[in-house]
């Protein structure tokens, strides 16, 4: 039996160059006027880091990978790529994972010590998802990203304080494992979006 393509999220992340409006009011025209006509694209949720109102993330929502890829090959794409390039720096981008309905998604990034046994590893992913209710992951070669949602930053914070030590040791083993190099963590306020459905 043949598999139907699945919808992805890809993700983003960008560090705004001009001011905060006209990152948000430049972006807009450019999905506008470029990404919503591209086949395949369905949506886009943007947001500004807490931690680092300069960083800017794109949740870019496609009807399969295959629709992605294709605007990656198109010779759209340069132009495209030129226009965002114009108000931000684009640090990062990953794609296929589902992003958590919330205020905010706490966005965390676990890079693999190049020795590490990523089979192993990923056994402790799911004492994480147990903890959390089933977060989504995912893994993009040596690096696995969490994205949760939470009703605020502080709701987050609020719930690891209220931990029990046994869900706490669980939940983190992953992220405090020899065969972690790093993590980097932040919290993302859910912003605006462009639809194309």
């Amino acid at each position: 039996m043949a598999t139907l393509p699945h919808p992805i999220t890809e993700l983003c992340t960008l560090r705004i160059k001009v001011p905060r409006e006209e990152a948000v009011s430049q972006q807009i025209a450019l999905i506008k006027s470029t990404l919503s006509s591209t086949p395949g694209f369905l949506g886009l949720h943007w947001s500004f880091q807490l931690e680092d109102p300069t960083i800017l993330n794109w949740f870019i929502k496609w009807d399969s990978i295959a629709s992605q890829e294709a605007h990656i090959a198109s010779p759209a794409y340069g132009s495209f790529i030129a226009g965002v390039r114009s108000f931000c720096e684009p640090l990062a981008v990953r794609s296929k994972l589902e992003v958590p309905k919330a205020k905010v998604v706490e966005w965390a990034t676990i890079y693999l010590k190049p020795e590490t046994d990523k089979d192993e590893w990923v056994k402790g992913v799911e004492a994480l998802k147990a903890v959390l209710e089933g977060a989504p992951i995912m893994e993009n070669e040596r690096a696995y990203v969490v994205l949760i949602g939470w009703d605020s930053k502080e709701a987050h914070l609020d719930w690891k304080k209220g931990l029990g030590e046994d869900d706490a040791t669980k939940g983190m083993a992953m992220f405090r494992s020899s065969g972690v190099a790093r993590v980097e963590l932040s919290h993302v306020e859910v912003g605006g979006e462009v639809d194309n459905v």
